[in-house]
């Protein structure tokens, strides 16, 4: 069975590893959404780098 994430299928059992944060301008705040990813994933217990 496969989990849907957005527009795309991950394999079961497959964990993510990483994402990307961009824009096609500057100015838009992909500091701020980077930042708050950070904080939400630290509260289950994720160590984001």
């Amino acid at each position: 069975m496969a989990e849907q994430i957005g527009t795309r299928i991950r394999p079961e059992g497959q964990e993510m590893s990483g994402f990307f944060v961009t824009s096609t301008d500057a100015g838009v705040g992909k500091t701020l959404v980077a930042c708050a990813l950070v904080v939400a994933l630290r509260k289950p217990g994720l160590a984001p780098a």
